[in-house]
């Protein structure tokens, strides 16, 4: 996300999430960093928030919509 003026882009945080890959689990997780706006993913119609700083992090899911503050992106493993 672009450090400008742009609204959308100024609610993202330089550090607002983390996403990893569990090797063992063969999974992604998300973490929100504690960021000013928030966490949420959106599955199947329903929001779920990422709880912040919560190291255990929330599972995603192949087509999870993902939404740090109010800029959002798409999920999808293939």
């Amino acid at each position: 996300f672009l450090e400008n003026d742009d609204e959308i882009d100024a609610s993202v945080g330089s550090t607002h999430a983390r996403i990893w890959y569990d090797y063992e689990r063969r999974e992604f997780w998300i973490m929100d960093e504690g960021s000013r706006y928030g966490t949420r993913i959106l599955r199947s119609g329903l929001f779920i928030e990422v709880p912040g700083e919560d190291p255990a992090g929330v599972r995603l899911q192949s087509g999870d919509d993902l939404y740090f503050g109010q800029a959002g992106l798409h999920f999808e493993l293939s």
